[in-house]
């Protein structure tokens, strides 16, 4: 239970982190560079079709955005439709990315219980630290990973799949130095 919370309090300080980095560092690039960003990581879509429908549903949240934001009471509000594109962009890849990821994750896991298979025939050592390192890991590279998809100015993609490897090396850690009896 307490890997759980440990998991959505860093999950939480991620989507902070984004809003904060979205308020403060976006307004600084500007419109141009965000949307060159834009450009470039939908050329990361191999299939043309794919990513045409992926720059139309961009273009259609970043209006519906902006719809929303003109009903808001007092001034008049920046534009913010590219900056929801690059995220809408973000999170799609980010979504394509998550059974690779995902799968990756379960290889750790597996990892891991084959090092627990070995403690149980008294061939190591079960270490509590270890353990726990191994669960901090997995909770900020799934905060890392959740970073990097709500982010639409955020770290590259490939830092999506490098918390994907991280995760597993941690649930390796994790699950393999657990305690053989709990």
């Amino acid at each position: 239970m307490r890997f759980l919370a440990t998991t959505l309090l860093a999950i939480l300080a991620s989507v902070g982190a984004t809003i904060g980095y979205v308020l403060i560092v976006a307004p600084a690039q500007g419109h141009a560079r965000i949307t060159r960003d834009l450009t470039e990581l939908l050329v990361l879509v191999p299939d043309s079709n794919a990513r045409t429908a992926l720059a139309a549903g961009a273009s259609r949240a970043g209006a519906y955005a902006d719809r929303l934001s003109a009903r808001l009471p007092g001034p008049p509000r920046r534009d913010m439709r590219p900056l929801i594109a690059a995220m809408y962009v973000r999170c799609s890849l980010a979504l394509a990315a998550l059974p690779v990821a995902l799968g990756v994750l379960f290889l750790g896991i597996t990892a891991g219980l084959l090092r627990r298979h070995r403690l149980r025939e008294e061939y190591g050592f079960a270490s509590l630290t270890f353990s726990y390192v191994g669960k901090m890991i997995v909770a900020f590279s799934v905060a890392l990973y959740v970073f990097t998809a709500l982010s639409p100015v955020g770290p590259p993609m490939w830092a999506a799949y490098a918390a994907a490897l991280s995760a597993a090396a941690g649930a390796t850690l994790f699950v393999g130095n657990l305690p053989p009896k709990i």
